[in-house]
């Protein structure tokens, strides 16, 4: 989980891209590169700015890193301001999944296709959420000496029952994501981080103008910090 977070931070940040089949026959799908865009040293500065924090343990070195990368991200041109900035939010797509739940099962492919799609789409989540769970719980200290994580059947649940709400209601599907590690990172240990983060959630809905003038060079440096952290 480690190796995925920290790959999916230096891919974020311009550092692995796609190779066409111009440099090489039999090309891997992706690959390392050099630094040449002004886009890439700003990950790469921001990559320095939060090792450095870390390391001298400033208290919300994540977020003051990904503030600073913003900043030089702005001046440097590899962000732009958005012109006008509007806080009302768009809950547009709220109740879509329940007006879609009876069409579930009539499809074109079947009754049969389509529980193999759901149970599919089931495991995919359960064993999404069983890996998430594992590696925080052991970054945070949380496990116990054989690895197992105490009260994960309750977990589970809170993870299904989400799961399922969100799907209602039409939006992506509320399950327990590996971004939580910068929590632990910062030492969130108990419920009352997730109950925080999620206060949060629902200010950043009428903040996300505001929010998207982050680039993604100045998150990824938090994920391959995170990620390091976790391997």
């Amino acid at each position: 989980i480690g190796l995925f977070i920290l790959f999916i931070g230096f891919s974020d940040g311009g550092m692995i891209v796609g190779v066409t089949p111009e440099f090489a026959p039999a090309p891997p799908p992706l690959a390392f590169v050099f630094p040449n865009t002004a886009a890439q040293w700003v990950f790469l500065v921001g990559l320095v700015i939060t090792a450095a924090l870390w390391a001298r343990k400033v208290k919300g070195a994540l977020v003051i890193s990904i503030a600073l990368t913003t900043v030089i991200a702005i001046v440097l041109g590899v962000q732009e301001l958005p012109k006008t900035f509007s806080v009302t939010p768009n809950f547009g797509t709220l109740g879509l999944g329940l007006e879609d739940l009876g069409g579930v099962f009539t499809i074109e492919a079947g009754v049969l296709a389509a529980v193999l799609a759901i149970f599919a789409i089931m495991l995919s989540d359960f064993f999404d959420t069983m890996g998430t769970v594992t590696g925080i719980a052991a970054e945070a200290g949380l496990s116990d000496k054989d690895g197992q994580v105490p009260g994960v059947g309750r977990v589970l649940l809170v993870d299904s029952l989400a799961a399922v709400v969100g799907g209602a209601a039409g939006v992506s599907s509320n399950t327990t994501y590996i971004e939580s590690a910068a929590g632990v990172a910062e030492g969130g240990r108990t419920g009352m981080t997730s109950v925080v983060t999620g206060v949060l959630f629902l200010l950043a809905v009428f903040l996300a103008p505001v929010v998207q003038i982050i680039p993604l060079q100045a998150a990824a440096p938090a994920l391959v910090l995170v990620g390091y952290l976790m391997i």
